[in-house]
């Protein structure tokens, strides 16, 4: 029994010491436990520590967060600041985003990151998050929306649809991709407000208004500067009314206007184009069209011709206006001078308000592209010039609302394309009346007083009189060409002031501009004439 027992007790000393030498030698099992973080892998070698490690009672975690972020623009660089503390020290930061865009970004990897966001078309939230580690390899994370918001131009316009007032015309405001329908009052009054983003805010605004019922074959269309010019003559209230911009008021007017600009298919999509169309508008001519639209519309004798759909499609045909125009005048020769006077008269069709004239001018028909023009140069001090065949000095001039007053030292000698070619035509006074004005010519009523005279009798004078309507043209707005532009090869048209003599023939005129000097060196060539020249810039 006690053989038995010692038996007993040596088999389980060496079960227990065979355990032990198992235990520490691994065994190559899974087995967890207290001992389990000190495990080796199957090469024998320490496994790696995890690159962020669990907070222990020994390290908490880094707190964080990003402070308050107003709404930013679009364009516009903007910062984050990340507040960070810990129990140690904040090792780094990590800035990511959750947007699509491609947004420039500096610093990500400081608390402060700077920000880029690119042109967009919509606004937009955008999620920032920044991560902090700090000494001991803890991390923790937080997140800020940020609302990105387009830069936009808006304005809001107050205008009139009238000839008479065209009453609850449909009105569509346009530019760009952006358009706004509104309804006007029976009155024809009409409010609507664009908002534009940047990059559409220089093209210009179309403004299209169309009749309903007994209307319904009204089409007036106004033309007017882009959202960015508007918004600045609009001011701080960001109304424009017709004080502040006439072209609001969509009328026969700016109907015939927009005709007159868009007949030789020119663009209107910016506002150097609009300015460029405005040349080759006639004021009598627009006078003239916007007469024929409101004899339609406002007498029941009259109707659109068999074809034409719109008051718009009268207009926009040069050939089917003056079709139109001589049946007028066949049926009452007097009409259209008399609409011509209403229309002058009416203040919502004719802008009042006129700014003080001063500087230099052209005075010329633009239809007539031959036409004798006058230079008008007027000055503060109520002196200047004017300029035709012959140039003299202004004795004085005054401005009393739209009407200048213009008198001459001494006679203007003008030309006029007349039947009898052998009389002579002078001026002492001119007067002109204001009656619109856009970006580009003032639309005048011109009357010159004077006297002829004739080669037969040139000491017989006869009382000259003459009433008209112009373009008076700031020569701010003429061709400004650089020093780069003119040298090369012109040919010229001329044709003496006077009238009497033959047109010249074609002159070849050769420009090269003198090193450091403010002459050009020419040479002009025509079969009559060949020589070298100077003429001073002007």
């Amino acid at each position: 029994m006690r053989e038995f027992m010692s038996l007993r007790l040596y088999s389980l000393t060496f079960v227990t010491a065979l355990a032990l030498t198992l235990s520490g030698c691994g065994g190559g099992g899974d087995s967890g436990g207290a001992g389990s973080a000190k495990q080796t892998g199957t090469s024998g070698n320490p496994q790696p520590k995890s690159e962020n490690p669990k907070p222990t009672p020994d390290n908490q975690l880094p707190q964080v967060s990003i402070g308050e972020v107003a709404e930013q623009l679009e364009q516009n660089a903007f910062s984050l600041t990340a507040n960070a503390s810990d129990d140690g020290e904040i090792a780094s930061y990590a800035w990511s985003h959750n947007s699509s865009l491609q947004l420039s970004e500096a610093d990500i990897n400081t608390a402060s990151p700077t920000y880029i966001i690119p042109d967009i078309k919509q606004d937009v939230t955008i999620t920032f998050t920044v991560t902090v580690t700090d000494d001991k390899g803890a991390t923790n994370s937080t997140s800020k929306e940020v609302l990105v918001k387009r830069k936009v131009h808006s304005v809001t316009l107050n205008g009139l649809v009238t000839d008479e007032p065209i009453a609850n015309a449909n009105v569509t405001i346009s530019t760009g991709s952006v358009e706004a329908r509104v309804t006007a009052s029976g009155e024809g009054r009409y409010t609507a407000t664009l908002i534009v983003d940047e990059s559409e805010a220089n093209n210009p605004v179309h403004i299209l208004a169309t009749g309903v019922g007994a209307q319904q074959s009204v089409e007036f269309v106004s033309v007017l500067n882009s959202v960015a010019i508007l918004t600045e003559q609009a001011g701080e209230d960001g109304i424009l009314d017709k004080e502040e911009n006439f072209a609001v008021n969509i009328t026969n007017v700016t109907t015939a206007e927009y005709a007159l600009m868009t007949r030789t298919g020119a663009p209107l999509t910016t506002d150097a184009e609009l300015d460029q169309a405005l040349l080759n508008v006639d004021a009598d001519e627009k006078i003239t069209l916007a007469s024929l639209i409101k004899i339609v519309v406002d007498n029941d004798g009259y109707a659109l011709p068999e074809g034409v759909n719109s008051t718009l499609d009268l207009v926009a045909d040069e050939q089917t206006a003056l079709v139109f125009e001589d049946e007028v005048n066949a049926s009452d020769p007097n009409l259209i001078e008399n609409t011509k006077k209403d229309i002058k008269e009416d203040a919502d069709l004719i802008d009042d308000s006129v700014t003080l004239l001063n500087g230099d001018f052209i005075l010329q028909a633009v239809k007539h592209y031959d036409a004798r023009p006058y230079h008008i140069s007027l000055n503060g001090s109520g002196l200047g010039s004017v300029s035709a065949i012959n140039t003299v000095e202004i004795e004085g001039w005054a401005q009393e609302n739209s009407t200048v007053s213009i008198t001459l030292k001494e006679p203007l000698h003008i030309s006029l394309k007349e039947n009898h070619s052998d009389r002579s035509v002078f001026i002492s006074s001119l007067e002109l009346t204001i009656l619109a004005e856009n970006d580009v010519f003032r639309t005048v009523d011109v009357q010159e007083q004077g006297w002829t005279t004739t080669t037969e009798n040139p000491a017989t004078l006869v009382e000259y009189s003459r009433a008209f309507t112009s373009n008076l043209l700031s020569k701010s707005k003429t061709a400004q060409p650089s020093a780069e532009e003119l040298v090369g090869v012109w040919y010229m048209d001329i044709t003496d002031a006077d009238g009497t003599t033959e047109k010249d023939p074609h002159s070849i005129l050769s420009l090269k501009q003198m090193a450091r000097s403010s002459h050009w060196t020419t040479r002009m060539l025509t079969k009559r004439l060949v020589g070298d020249w100077t003429a001073t810039r002007w």
